[in-house]
């Protein structure tokens, strides 16, 4: 063996020593590749999303039948507070409008009515049947009170309730409120 100072240096032709290097620059990754392709199935999420919630707006509406509309109610309880004065004995009193929540219908008269006993009618059709309550008072105090019953007024096929409240005797400065908790078109009637 020889030692490593007398070793011959290698010339730099020699090809055992030399590796082909490639000079060319490398390319860039494409800084332009298409972004990431969204699931098939997100599109058609896209468009069942708010197609399910019409589907279930218009479901629930249906279930719960058809609007309440006051004007039609109200013609309704109308006709038949009408039949209701026109079969009363006597001159009467009747009075029709709508009741809400927070909403009276009220009405009365300074006049006392004809002496002896009378009955307030009271006919009534509201949102879902939901019941009112009637309070009538003679100066200012209490004389009488009643829940009155309703049908329901958005029903095409239901008469209006009626419901009477009979009194002793009515004095000058008579009034009735009729309160409900939902809308409701109301009619009353004193005979």
């Amino acid at each position: 063996m020889t030692p490593a100072d007398e070793r011959r240096a290698r010339p730099a032709d020699d090809p055992d020593l030399l590796a082909v290097v490639d000079a060319t620059p490398a390319e860039e990754p494409a800084q332009d590749r298409a972004p990431r392709r969204a699931p098939r199935w997100l599109p058609l999420l896209a468009l069942a999303v708010p197609v399910v919630v019409v589907v279930a707006v218009l479901g629930w509406r249906a279930a719960a039948g058809p609007a309440f509309d006051p004007d039609v109610a109200g013609d309704r309880v109308g006709q038949v507070a009408d039949g209701i004065l026109a079969s009363a004995d006597g001159a009467g009193f009747a009075a029709s409008g709508a009741s809400g929540p927070g909403t009276a219908m009220s009405g009365g008269s300074s006049d006392a009515p004809e002496p002896g006993a009378h009955d307030v009618t009271v006919v009534c059709a509201s949102e879902r049947g939901r019941g009112a309550h009637l309070a009538v008072a003679v100066a200012g105090e209490t004389v009488g009170e009643a829940d009155v019953a309703c049908s329901d007024g958005a029903d095409p096929d239901a008469d209006p309730l009626v419901t009477v409240l009979p009194l002793d005797e009515l004095g000058a400065g008579w009034s009735f409120a009729v309160e409900s908790g939902t809308r409701a078109a109301v009619a009353v009637v004193l005979s």
